[in-house]
C-alpha cells in the first residue's frame, strides 16, 4: 500500500475551496489546519456536503465551520469536566463507604484477610 504524499496548508486550503467552501482569509484557513489538522476538520464540514455532486452547499463558510468547531470543543470540555467531577465524587463516597465499613468492622473485632 502506498502512503499518500501530504499536502501543504496551501494546498490543503485549495481543496477546500474547490471542494466549495467560501473562504475569506487564506492565511487564517492555514493556520487554523495547522493547529486542529485537515482531516480532523474534515468531520466537520460532512453535515454540508451534497450527495448528489459531493461539494460543500454553496452557502457554507470557514467561519460557520470554524465556529462549528469551537462550540464542539467546548460542549466536550464541558460534558467531560461534568462526568470527571461525578467521578471525582463517586471516589470519595466509595473511600468513605470502605473507611467506615472498616471501622465498623474493626470495632466488632471482626478480622478480614485479604
Amino acid at each position: 500500500m502506498q502512503l499518500k504524499k501530504s499536502k501543504t496548508y496551501k494546498e490543503q486550503v485549495e481543496i477546500l475551496r474547490n471542494k466549495g467552501l467560501k473562504i475569506n482569509d487564506s492565511g487564517n484557513v492555514s493556520s487554523f489546519l495547522n493547529h486542529v489538522n485537515y482531516y480532523r476538520f474534515s468531520g466537520y464540514f460532512l453535515p454540508f456536503i451534497s450527495k448528489t455532486d459531493k461539494k460543500i452547499h454553496e452557502d457554507t463558510s470557514f467561519e460557520q465551520l470554524e465556529n462549528i468547531y469551537y462550540f464542539d470543543s467546548e460542549l466536550r470540555k464541558l460534558i467531560m469536566g461534568t462526568i470527571l467531577h461525578g467521578l471525582r465524587l463517586l471516589n470519595k463516597k466509595e473511600c468513605c463507604i470502605s473507611a467506615k465499613c472498616k471501622l465498623t468492622l474493626k470495632s466488632r473485632n471482626i478480622i478480614i484477610v485479604p
